[in-house]
């Protein structure tokens, strides 16, 4: 077999597992546009309380004023770091006489263990509905680990706050991952 022959084999084997992968990565992004950029969102008219998990932007505290303002919930729970870090002003002093605010670091600081916090704090206070407030992309992960700690009465809102095609890459690699994880661990 001549050299020129093995060189046309090898650039051809080459384009076809270029292809091939180009293909694979445009049907993972496509197959991720329902998950990541345009999940199914729901919005309750009401509820027992509003979650606002971690990191805790301020489009996340923003959201969940606005659902407080509209008289949506009267009770505020905010996973965040207790220490090492600004306080945000709303676990600090929220100036709202008719809200109930709660900060808390889950242990683990993980959406599992935001999920746990949740289900802890639901059954304590009698709480039968929350709205939990997270990135776009993180919706349909949030959902599915909040289901396998409260069953019912949970809502899953958020927000892509400016997100360009660097972001989007990120969060489709990493909530790619995470997913994978989730299916690993069962369980609440």
């Amino acid at each position: 077999m001549s050299a020129a022959r093995t060189g046309s084999r090898r650039v051809r084997t080459l384009a076809r597992v270029a292809v091939g992968a180009l293909g694979a990565v445009l049907v993972w992004v496509i197959a991720g546009l329902p998950v990541f950029v345009f999940p199914v969102e729901e919005k309750p008219a009401k509820a027992d309380v509003v979650l606002v998990i971690g990191p805790v932007d301020p489009w996340r505290m923003r959201m969940a004023d606005q659902l407080l303002d509209a008289d949506v919930s009267d009770n505020l729970l905010v996973s965040a770091p207790t220490e090492g870090i600004p306080k945000i002003p709303e676990c600090v002093d929220d100036g709202r006489e008719d809200t109930a605010v709660h900060c808390e670091q889950p242990a683990p600081f993980t959406t599992r263990g935001e999920a746990r916090y949740l289900a802890r704090e639901m059954e304590e206070n009698g709480w039968s509905t929350a709205i939990v407030i997270t990135a776009t992309p993180h919706i349909a992960r949030t959902r599915m680990l909040m289901d396998r700690c409260v069953p019912d009465g949970v809502s899953v809102m958020g927000d892509e706050p400016g997100y360009d095609l660097t972001d989007w890459g990120f969060e489709y690699v990493y909530q790619t991952a995470a997913f994978a994880k989730a299916a690993v661990l069962q369980g609440c």
